[in-house]
């Protein structure tokens, strides 16, 4: 089976339904996937996603998911997109860990239950575009470092519960087209 696989070294899309054959794939080909779209109703998310070192768009939007978001994703410096959006018993914080994917331009989390505060580590994501975590229990107040991503084009942080001022570094956001607080 193994020589079978070999045949899938340039594979670049991946669309995978099982949840069992997608823990082989993960951890057998851990430099294939660029793209997965799971949609397999697992119940949480997987430790060994942080494996998938090359990934570049990670879609896990209303599949069910519940626990937290491992902080393991920090392994993914190539993830540009993270769409996990409609999970609603996706809980628990946000890690801080996030701030690692360097490459991340859409962090899609809307119309979930992540919780607690929005860590400072997102200032460290340049690259980001978007930032799209409506419709949760978020709380405490939006991050000061939120204005050191200069390329943020859309802030959607509607109906959580945060507190505080907006932060006046967000002043340095030059591109913001969208800020729904």
């Amino acid at each position: 089976m193994a020589n079978w696989f070999s045949l899938f070294r340039f594979l670049r899309f991946c669309y995978v339904t099982d949840s069992l054959f997608l823990s082989f794939l993960v951890q057998s080909f851990p430099f294939l996937f660029r793209f997965l779209r799971f949609y397999y109703h697992r119940p949480t998310i997987p430790v060994a996603i942080g494996n998938l070192t090359k990934l570049q768009k990670l879609i896990l939007y209303d599949n069910q998911l519940s626990g937290e978001i491992p902080t393991t994703i920090g392994n993914l410096k190539n993830l540009q997109v993270i769409r996990a959006g409609g999970n609603k018993n996706l809980e628990g914080p946000l890690p801080q860990e996030i701030g690692n994917c360097s490459s991340l331009v859409m962090l899609g989390l809307a119309e979930t239950s992540l919780s607690g505060f929005l860590p400072p580590t997102l200032g460290l994501l340049k690259n980001l575009e978007t930032i799209a975590i409506y419709t949760s229990l978020l709380s405490g107040e939006i991050p000061t470092k939120l204005g050191d991503c200069t390329g943020l084009q859309n802030i959607y942080l509607y109906e959580n519960s945060l507190t505080g001022s907006i932060p006046s570094k967000l002043e340095n956001l030059k591109n913001l087209e969208n800020l729904l607080l």
